[in-house]
């Protein structure tokens, strides 16, 4: 699955929407479900809020794959180099449900992604996560 966006916030619904139906079509654990999207949306908010001070129109693409019973992501963006996983990390308690979105997104993708990395290339950041569900939790249809 491939899906572009602006950095508009206001496509933020039409990119969870996607990724909820593909995410719906292959894997089963609504929990993991949560996981995913809370990382996907948390990255994705980032990039439109800090990596484009210029306030032009740019293209964020979001690609995602399931493969050997993981979830690969990788997000491009052309903004200002920025690796989001350096730097300080909060605190998060309660339940996933309750915390509330802003402050903590690192934190959380660093505790919910198996694994994660980035790297600058060709003037663009990019950025992998790793998300492996059990193998009763994915579908063999569309594989």
């Amino acid at each position: 699955m491939i899906i572009k966006i602006k950095n508009n916030k206001n496509e933020m619904s039409q990119l969870i929407e996607q990724v909820s139906e593909f995410l719906k079509a292959n894997l089963n654990d609504t929990f993991n479900l949560t996981k995913i999207k809370l990382i996907i949306e948390e990255l994705i908010m980032n990039i439109i809020n800090y990596a484009y001070p210029d306030n032009s129109v740019h293209e964020i693409v979001l690609e995602a794959e399931i493969s050997g019973g993981s979830l690969n992501v990788i997000i491009i963006d052309d903004g200002i180099c920025f690796n989001p996983f350096e730097g300080i990390e909060k605190k998060a308690s309660g339940t996933i449900e309750s915390i509330p979105i802003g402050g903590l997104g690192i934190t959380l993708i660093k505790k919910f992604a198996d694994s994660y990395s980035y790297q600058r290339k060709d003037n663009h950041n990019i950025v992998r996560i790793t998300k492996r569900a059990k193998s009763s939790n994915v579908n063999t249809k569309g594989h």
